[in-house]
């Protein structure tokens, strides 16, 4: 399976407000991000979804996603 199925199925998520954030960032974002951002992507979808909720009702993902590349 490629990294944009895997990505797309993880943004279904149990939480409706992760569903709506993680959706129009999918839609409106998701095709510029490079394979790096894509895999930093991957292991910000890995969070719990209360965790995941936590940090993106402060955070924008985009920013996080930066943050995660720049830490590996």
């Amino acid at each position: 399976m490629n990294i944009d199925h895997v990505i797309r199925y993880k943004s279904r998520r149990g939480l409706l407000e992760l569903d709506l954030v993680l959706g129009d960032f999918y839609q409106n974002e998701y095709e510029s991000l490079s394979l790096i951002e894509k895999n930093a992507l991957l292991k910000i979808l890995k969070k719990q979804d209360n965790d995941l909720w936590n940090i993106l009702s402060t955070r924008n993902l985009r920013e996080l996603i930066k943050e995660e590349v720049s830490d590996d």
